[in-house]
């Protein structure tokens, strides 16, 4: 259960505003959430029935209840997504995107229009949209039934701010529809992490023929996993997701982040490789307790390297395979366990030092076999060890002693010397 409420001053009155974000999670997978503002309370129910469908309630004061699905499916070069609902006073809301390699098709729907956009990424990166042509078609049906098409370019800066979004972003095209044609420009700029301005400029609209402009800011919070900026809650946040990362010292080796068990991101940055380039590259936004990535909606590879493992600990798994979908954070929880060294001398039946030998360190299960193989002096050195029994070898015949434990009370470096039989 997660909490944040924020009190406004009172009016004349005295009656106060009260802004809350309540998120309930009893299950995996159910969610509830509850948000309130001066405004409207809306209350959010996600059921989670199946891997790739959910079932959506809405309640808001303002609208009424409402009833959906929810649906994402994802392969390389792939993805699709559908959300519908359907409220009590029978209006129909929808949205879907759909991603094929470089092109994506997103549309939205209710009971007012339907605007439809198409994107033709020209960066050529699937982690990269930064440079794209739009293309995008708007109905409005309130008297009568108005359209406009238009035809752009948008450009986004190669930085981005701590929340993950784009420190600028500029947007020109032209339209032609029912009202007539003109000039459409955008040019917005985040001011700080959670807030942005943007200023908008329209030759004409899908509604009307005189030319106008609009200034707004758009402040943003997330409460999914806690609250912190970024994320606005618009429907261009539903077609991206994201990663949650949050390694953590696996003490007693469970697989499981218990109660006590220390999270790790000191050293983040280095630790962590997403689709084979260094996880700094996708602009992460880097806490004390997690690591947040914003990303669209696909399958990633997340590998670990052992530079950015802390001293004396390593990597349980080296590598996931883990599938973003769109308008929420994926989880990934990283058991780091200890990491032991032995270090020694190699010796013959009479005491002297053997070069050459392979000694080899063999798991009580199998699984774990790691070598070295001694220098001129007979110096071996065998690390990223973890706890448990193992057997050791020399030249694939048992050594003297033949087997060592390592457990929690062990020392992460330990000098034994072995002997050949």
């Amino acid at each position: 259960l997660e909490i944040a409420a924020s009190v406004l001053s009172p009016d004349e009155e005295g009656n106060w505003d009260v802004n809350a974000n309540v998120r309930y999670e009893p299950t995996p997978g159910i969610s509830a959430q509850f948000n309130s503002d001066r405004f409207s309370q809306r209350l959010n129910l996600n059921w989670r029935v199946l891997p790739r469908f959910i079932l959506l309630g809405t309640y808001n004061s303002r609208d009424g209840v409402a009833a959906g699905v929810q649906t994402g499916f994802s392969r390389r070069g792939f993805f699709t997504f559908a959300r519908a609902t359907l409220d009590n006073q029978n209006r129909l809301r929808w949205n879907a995107t759909q991603r094929w390699g470089f092109l994506e098709l997103t549309q939205q729907g209710n009971e007012i229009g339907l605007q439809s956009q198409l994107n033709y990424n020209l960066s050529q990166s699937f982690l990269n949209d930064r440079h794209s042509l739009l293309l995008s078609y708007e109905t409005r049906n309130l008297e009568r039934n108005d359209n406009l098409a238009t035809v752009g370019w948008r450009y986004r800066s190669p930085a981005r701010s701590a929340d993950g979004s784009y420190r600028w972003e500029t947007q020109l095209g032209y339209g032609v529809g029912s009202q007539g044609s003109g000039i459409i420009a955008t040019a917005q700029t985040t001011v700080i992490p959670g807030l942005l301005l943007r200023g908008r400029y329209e030759g004409v609209s899908v509604t009307s023929s005189e030319a106008n402009y609009s200034l707004e800011l758009v402040a943003s919070l997330n409460v999914q996993q806690g609250l912190f900026p970024g994320d606005r809650q618009s429907d261009r946040f539903r077609t991206r997701g994201g990663l949650l990362i949050q390694p953590f010292f696996d003490r007693n080796t469970n697989d499981k982040w218990d109660i006590g068990e220390e999270l790790y991101t000191e050293t983040a940055d280095l630790l962590l490789i997403l689709n084979n380039q260094p996880i700094k590259s996708s602009q992460p936004q880097i806490q004390n307790d997690r690591v947040l990535v914003r990303l669209p909606p696909g399958t990633y590879r997340l590998d670990l390297d052992p530079a950015g493992f802390p001293l004396d600990w390593q990597a349980a798994v080296d590598a996931y395979a883990v599938e973003v979908v769109a308008g929420s954070y994926t989880p990934v929880i990283i058991p780091l366990i200890r990491s032991f060294t032995l270090a020694g001398v190699i010796t013959d039946t009479e005491g002297n030092p053997v070069a050459g030998a392979r000694v080899e360190a063999i798991s009580a299960d199998g699984e774990q076999r790691l070598f070295s193989v001694t220098n001129s002096a007979g110096v071996y050195y065998l690390e990223r060890l973890s706890q448990g029994m193992f057997t050791l070898q020399i030249n694939g015949e048992p050594a003297q002693p033949e087997t060592i434990r390592l457990d929690e009370s062990s020392e992460p470096f330990q000098e034994l010397n072995l002997r050949e039989r």
